[in-house]
């Protein structure tokens, strides 16, 4: 799993066999800066073909000849030398690099890199005795999560928290996180190379694991599916898709479909691949004779348990107790009790650190085994140990199970006591009995009371997710019938725009047309250029109105995203006047242009062009042949103003109230629709647009951007 996880973080190993190329000669660079940064390109070298023994021995001189004032490349040597450790069975050492790591990191105000150390340090972490800084690392990693921008690392800082909730057995939570990781890594993906997409398909398997571990077998093969086409040539990422495809199968009870990735896995693995694949083969070992287990063939689930035993060499301390506790399991089942304790003693420390459901069921086993052996306290602690975890993983069966327990117990030793006194006085042994007997009952008549009550907690608990369940389903419904009222409230306005301002000018041009060519006679050469002309005036009408229509039909369906950048306001109104220079000369007009070139604004450039342009179109229409329109703008107090003059003969009072009001009908046969899409936009920038008489004559159109200083 070191792999795995280092996998997510650094660049992934492209070939095997590449070639590492000489040591840069350090002597040819002027700065120190040059010679640590040459230096730390070759240890990438070595890490590309993951050469872990090379790249410690190069990463350590590299530290050797950093000096104090380059924190940064002190920081980056320890990460180097911390991650060559295997974290199962070196964890001192990777503990200690890692450290230095991350502190150098801080010395160094190098945000990315202390993420770095951190995510390898929880991995780092996960083994025995850690479980303290394992949480303080947990707590700075949620809050970077939470604060960051960047997706790629947003996804891989969920995907760490994910695996620590995992690890913790909490798996409701390392699905929540992982999902989020995968959202994150989903939306760099078209933008990432070879490594984030293998990246990406590891998030899948995670998520298919998550599903595993949440008895969700059909979810786990939709994740494994997709994954398929992501993890190209990582060979720990292919060994663990067989792995999880045979566990799923095995979930849904098809052995044979799960022995043919087993055999997969297998053969894949003979094909040479490193010691970290071989480990996930023994993980899958495990899975078969867990699943003999839970049907009591004990001869099959002994010949996988010996597999992974003769693997043991490649797993790391958590493997090694699943092995210990098979074979408990197994000698359990077999009636060899002492043996079966054995084994569960070894796998005892190392699961309580790493697995709360394996722990608990361990304590299950050893209270077993006591209680077969004769040891009725000790079963009884170890049964109690069993209750207490089960009742953190929400289970309430466990409290009948330990009144039963403690009967049996109380029983057992009042039995002893009542064989003791027998010789002395046969009387005293009756009343002894009876009281006994009257024991009995009362635990019996406990019993059944602590059974009725978790019946009704059962009961309650159940009701109140049905409400909760109800409830959302509700707040859903009720969001589904907004939407659906607002798509049918757009859909109206849409047929009504259709029918007022297409119709019209459609029917004017079939006219015209159906006169010119069943009888042209009719027509003098004049007539039929002034006819073109309306044809013409009633085409760009349609057009225009088109235009507005898509781009507004087009916000009102939430399609529009804004997307802020640095815009220069003169390019922009240059760049509408140039595509309107056709109509602004056919118009006469004369365009004044009042912008300092210097004025840059904080927008969405498109946003801002639908807007410019379509009010500037609307004082085209309406001005006077032989007039002029003044466009300016003004930039002061973060805010820039920008307004457009016209000489016509002012705005109606209708087309006004477009502004004023949020009710105001679209008749865009007025410029309403054109007027209504730039108050809709604007409000997406949240401009504000007023409209002012132009003294002596005409309109001026003002937008107010707000523009917050760098």
């Amino acid at each position: 799993m070191r792999r795995l996880y280092c996998l997510l973080l650094l660049l992934f190993a492209l070939s095997a066999a590449a070639q590492i190329p000489p040591a840069p000669d350090l002597s040819k660079y002027q700065t120190t800066t040059d010679k640590l940064q040459a230096w730390a390109k070759y240890c990438d070298e070595y890490l590309y073909i993951e050469d872990y023994q090379g790249l410690r021995k190069v990463a350590r001189k590299g530290l050797r000849i950093s000096p104090k004032s380059e924190p940064g490349y002190v920081s980056v040597y320890n990460f180097y030398i911390g991650i060559t450790f295997n974290y199962g069975t070196e964890t001192d050492s990777a503990v200690y690099y890692l450290e230095r790591s991350e502190k150098w990191a801080r010395i160094s105000k190098n945000p990315r890199r202390i993420e770095q150390a951190l995510i390898q340090l929880i991995n780092a972490y996960s083994t025995f005795g850690n479980a303290a800084k394992k949480e303080k690392v947990l707590l700075e990693l949620q809050k970077r999560a939470d604060t960051i921008k960047d997706d790629d690392r947003k996804g891989q800082i969920n995907g760490d928290i994910s695996a620590y909730y995992t690890n913790k057995g909490e798996y409701e939570k390392g699905l929540h996180y992982q999902l989020m990781a995968i959202r994150a890594r989903r939306v760099s993906l078209p933008k990432g190379d070879h490594n984030d997409t293998i990246n990406f398909g590891v998030s899948l398997i995670n998520v298919a694991e998550l599903y595993i571990e949440l008895k969700n077998p059909q979810k786990s093969l939709e994740y494994l599916n997709e994954s398929n086409k992501f993890i190209m040539d990582y060979q720990d990422g292919i060994a663990t898709i067989y792995r999880d495809f045979a566990q799923t199968f095995l979930m849904l009870e098809l052995p044979e479909k799960a022995r043919e990735y087993y055999n997969r896995l297998l053969k894949f693995l003979n094909k040479g691949a490193e010691s970290s694949a071989w480990s996930i083969f023994l993980a899958s070992d495990l899975d078969f004779a867990d699943y003999h287990l839970k049907r009591k063939d004990f001869a099959n689930a002994q010949i996988y348990t010996n597999h992974a035993a003769n693997l043991s060499r490649y797993g790391d301390q958590f493997q090694l107790a699943k092995i210990n506790h098979s074979y408990a399991k197994i000698y359990l089942g077999e009636k060899q009790y002492a043996k079966a304790l054995d084994y569960l003693r070894k796998a005892e420390p190392i699961t309580r650190e790493d697995s709360p459901e394996d722990y608990s069921e361990l304590q299950k086993s050893m209270s077993e085994a006591y209680a077969a052996l004769g040891n009725w306290q000790l079963a009884y602690q170890h049964f109690n140990t069993y209750s207490k975890l089960q009742d953190n993983l929400l289970t309430e069966k466990a409290k009948s199970n330990l009144a039963k327990m403690e009967a049996q117990y109380q029983n057992k030793k009042k039995q002893s006591e009542i064989n003791m006194l027998s010789a002395e006085n046969t009387i005293k042994n009756l009343e002894i009995e009876n009281a006994g007997k009257q024991r009995i009952f009362f635990i019996i008549g406990l019993v059944l009371l602590i059974l009725v009550v978790a019946s009704l907690v059962a009961i309650y608990r159940n009701k109140q997710k049905s409400n909760l369940a109800l409830e959302q389903k509700n707040h859903e419904m009720n969001l589904l019938n907004a939407k659906l009222e607002n798509a049918n409230n757009t859909k109206s306005k849409l047929f009504s725009i259709i029918s007022h301002d297409l119709r019209s000018p459609i029917s004017h041009i079939y006219q015209f047309l159906d006169l010119q060519k069943n009888e042209p006679e009719l027509f003098s050469e004049a007539d039929k250029q002034r006819h073109n002309e309306r044809i013409s005036v009633a085409a760009n009408a349609v057009l225009e109105t088109m235009e507005d229509l898509l781009i507004w039909s087009k916000s009102q369906m939430q399609q529009f995203s804004v997307t802020p950048e640095k815009v220069n306001l003169k390019y922009v109104v240059e760049s509408i006047i140039e595509l309107m220079q056709t109509q602004i000369d056919k118009q006469s007009i004369t365009i004044v242009l009042e912008i300092n070139p210097e004025i840059t604004v904080q927008t969405d450039r498109n946003i801002l062009t639908i807007i410019l342009r379509n009010v500037l179109q609307n004082a085209v229409k309406y001005s006077p042949k032989n007039t002029s329109i003044v466009l300016s703008a003004i930039a002061q107090n973060n805010t820039v103003s920008i307004s457009i003059a016209d000489q016509g003969d002012g705005m109606p009072e209708p087309l006004k109230a477009i502004f004023d009001s949020e009710t105001a009908s679209i008749n865009s046969g007025q410029s309403g629709l054109g007027l209504t899409l730039v108050k809709e936009m604007a409000g997406l920038l949240g401009a504000t647009v007023t409209i002012a008489a132009n003294k002596p004559k005409g309109t001026v159109f003002i937008i107010l951007i707000d523009n917050p200083s760098d």
